[in-house]
């Protein structure tokens, strides 16, 4: 947690473009109706799509990434059922 930026991820060291920094298992989240709710919440800024359903990533998933210049970007393996999160920059 930083009193800055407040939750969310912080490398302790420089990362190469591509490389994977974290493996995510996910769960997946019912259909339109569950994403219309979850809209209302506060996981709005935390789900991803999943195709027309949605997941929640889990270990820091969620947490990459609420900025306008990310540092990191992330891959949907629906077939895995995991987000592969890696270094953008």
């Amino acid at each position: 947690m930083s009193k800055c930026h407040g939750r969310g991820v912080f490398a302790r060291r420089d990362l190469l473009a591509g490389e994977v920094i974290e493996v995510c298992p996910v769960i997946v989240l019912g259909g339109a109706d569950e994403q219309e709710l979850l809209d209302k919440t506060h996981l709005f800024d935390y789900y991803f799509e999943w195709g027309e359903l949605a997941a929640v990533a889990l270990g820091y998933g969620s947490l990459y990434n609420h900025s306008s210049h990310a540092n990191a970007d992330h891959v949907c393996d629906v077939h895995r059922g995991e987000i592969r999160i890696y270094a953008h920059r």
